[in-house]
C-alpha cells in the first residue's frame, strides 16, 4: 500500500489491462528502485513498486492502483511457494513472506471551546494528546492465485478498544482477451471496496478526524444517510466487472453484524438497529484516462429496511421496519505528473426515509423524512512532499422534532428540529518519506444541527457551533 521510496519514475504509471503486463512493469520498477527502503509494507514487498505507482499520496489511488485493487491485490514479482499436479494445474500458490504491515497515528487536538467529558462532569483536556490515536495491523496482499485481501485490526487509544476494522477480501480473474476483469468482494463496510474512494462511509477525506465533534459525531444514528454508518457493523458480499479499462459495475448485499454477540443474544445488542433480511447495494462508474489526466463519474445506491431490537428478551420489533433509500452521484478528476498532483472530488447523496411508527425505538415525528449531503474536496501536492486539501461538507434535510430536537426521543441537540450541519476542513501536509505524513488540520463549523448554536447532549447546556472549531496536529506512518 505504501511503497519503497524512489526518486525515479515519478510520472503517472499508465493504466494497464492485463495482469501479465502489470507484472512486467513491476519487475522493471523493482530493478530501478534504490536499495535503501524508507518504508517497505506488505504491498511493497509483494510488488517491488514505488509508492507513486499505486498512490497519488496515500491512501488515494492512481489509475494503476485502482487496477491493482480490482485484480484482487494479487500482482507480485516474488517467487512465492507453488505446486502443480500431473496435469500442470496449480494446486498451491503462497506468498514468500506474510503480507503484514503496521500503521500508527498520533494527534494533538485543540478546541475553540473544550467540550464536556463523556460523563458530563466537566470539560475534557484541551490539547488532547492521543498516542497512539490508532494502531493498526494489516494483512494486505496476495493470498493465492486470484485471491487477495486488505484486512485491518485496529486499537483505538481514545476508547482503549481493539476491534476488526475495514476488511476487503476478493477473488478476481479476467477474460483471455483482457477486455473484462471480474471479481467477488467480501467486506464489512459499503465503500471500502470502492476503488475511487468517493464514499464518505469508506475511504474519504479527511482521513484523520478530530477525536470528538468531528462531522461524524453529528451524523451518528438517524442524523446521517444510513449507508455512511454501516462500517464494521455490517457484512456484505458482491460481484463486480470492469470492462475495457473504463466501465465498472457492481452489485452486493449487506446484513447487520453485531460483534461479540451470539445469534440470539438480544441483550448484547439492545436498542441497536439491524438490517431486515438483506440490503442491496449497487455501484456504476465510468473512468477515462488521457495522458496525465484521469476523469471519473459514477453513481451508488442502497436500499435497506431497518428494525430495532426490543431490548427485552429475544427477537425484533414484530417485523416493523423503517425503509431507507440512499442514492448518490460522484465525480473525480486527477492530474498526475512528476512534480504536481491535483485532485478534485465531489459527491452528493439523497436519502429518502419512510418511518414505521410501530418500529420500537424509532425516533421520528414525521412519517417521511429526507436527508441531503454534499461534499467537495480539492487537493494539491508538490513533488509528493508538500501539499494540502480543502474540504466542504453541507448536510440538510427535513425538520423533525423527535429525531433532532433536544428532549425528543432522538435527542441530537438541535434547537429547531433541523439536521443542517455545515463545515470546512483545511489541511496542510508534509511528507519527508512516502510512507510518513505530518499534518496540521483546522475544522471550521458554520452551523451545527440547524443553527449557530445547539445543545451539548452530555451537559444539556447550549454550545456555539464555532466552539467545535478544532485545530489538530498529527502524524501518520506505516511500516
Amino acid at each position: 500500500m505504501f511503497i519503497v521510496n524512489s526518486r525515479r519514475g515519478r510520472g503517472k504509471v499508465a493504466s494497464l489491462r492485463t495482469v501479465s503486463s502489470l507484472a512486467m512493469v513491476a519487475g522493471a520498477a523493482a530493478l530501478m528502485a534504490p536499495s535503501t527502503a524508507h518504508a517497505v509494507p506488505s504491498y511493497a514487498r509483494q510488488t517491488g513498486l514505488a509508492c507513486e505507482a499505486c498512490h497519488t499520496v496515500f491512501p488515494q489511488l492512481t489509475p494503476f492502483g485502482r487496477r491493482f485493487k480490482l485484480n484482487g491485490y494479487t500482482l507480485t514479482t516474488g517467487p512465492g511457494v507453488s505446486d502443480v499436479n500431473e496435469k500442470k494445474e496449480s494446486t498451491l500458490s503462497l506468498a514468500d513472506l506474510p503480507p503484514i504491515s503496521v500503521m500508527i497515528e498520533a494527534t494533538d487536538t485543540f478546541w475553540n471551546g473544550a467540550p464536556a467529558d463523556k460523563a458530563g462532569q466537566g470539560k475534557i483536556q484541551n490539547g488532547d494528546v492521543l498516542f497512539p490515536r490508532q494502531l493498526s495491523l494489516f494483512y494486505a496482499g496476495r493470498i493465492s492465485d486470484h485471491l487477495g485481501a486488505y484486512a485491518q485490526v485496529t486499537y483505538e487509544g481514545a476508547s482503549d478498544h481493539l476491534s476488526i476494522d475495514n476488511t476487503d477480501i476478493r477473488y478476481s480473474d479476467h477474460t483471455s482477451d483482457n477486455q473484462w476483469v471480474w471479481g467477488v468482494s467480501l467486506n464489512n463496510n459499503p465503500g471500502v471496496q470502492d476503488v475511487w474512494e468517493n464514499n464518505p462511509g469508506g475511504w474519504a477525506f479527511p482521513f484523520i478526524k478530530p477525536a470528538q465533534y468531528s462531522g461524524a459525531r453529528f451524523w451518528a444514528g438517524s442524523a446521517q444517510p444510513q449507508i455512511m454508518g454501516l462500517g464494521q457493523t455490517s457484512g456484505g458480499v458482491g460481484a463486480y466487472v470492469f470492462y475495457n479499462d473504463s466501465v465498472y459495475l457492481e452489485t452486493s448485499v449487506y446484513k447487520t453484524v453485531f460483534p461479540g454477540s451470539g445469534a440470539v443474544d438480544a441483550a448484547e445488542v439492545a436498542n441497536n438497529p439491524a438490517i431486515q433480511n438483506g440490503a442491496p447495494y449497487w455501484r456504476a462508474a465510468y473512468e477515462k484516462d488521457i495522458g496525465d489526466n484521469s476523469f471519473q463519474v459514477g453513481t451508488t445506491g442502497m436500499f435497506m429496511k431497518v428494525e430495532n431490537f426490543i431490548g427485552q428478551g429475544l427477537g425484533f420489533s414484530q417485523g416493523a421496519a423503517n425503509s431507507y433509500t440512499d442514492l448518490g452521484v460522484d465525480a473525480q478528476y486527477q492530474h498526475i505528473t512528476g512534480n504536481h498532483i491535483f485532485e478534485l472530488t465531489g459527491n452528493y447523496w439523497h436519502e429518502s426515509q419512510d418511518i414505521n411508527a410501530a418500529n420500537i425505538g424509532t425516533a421520528n415525528s414525521n412519517g417521511h423524512d429526507s436527508l441531503d449531503w454534499i461534499e467537495l474536496v480539492g487537493s494539491y501536492w508538490y513533488q509528493r512532499k508538500f501539499g494540502g486539501s480543502i474540504g466542504f461538507v453541507d448536510q440538510n434535510g427535513s425538520r423533525d422534532a423527535l429525531a433532532y430536537t433536544v428532549g425528543g426521543a432522538g435527542g441530537m441537540g438541535s434547537l429547531n428540529g433541523s439536521p443542517h450541519t455545515q463545515f470546512e476542513t483545511l489541511e496542510v501536509d508534509y511528507m519527508p518519506w512516502l510512507n510518513t505524513k505530518f499534518m496540521v488540520q483546522y475544522n471550521i463549523y458554520n452551523e451545527v444541527m440547524g443553527g449557530s448554536s445547539f445543545t451539548d447532549m452530555n451537559t444539556g447546556l447550549r454550545r456555539s457551533a464555532s466552539d467545535n472549531n478544532t485545530l489538530m496536529i498529527g502524524m501518520w506512518t506505516a511500516f
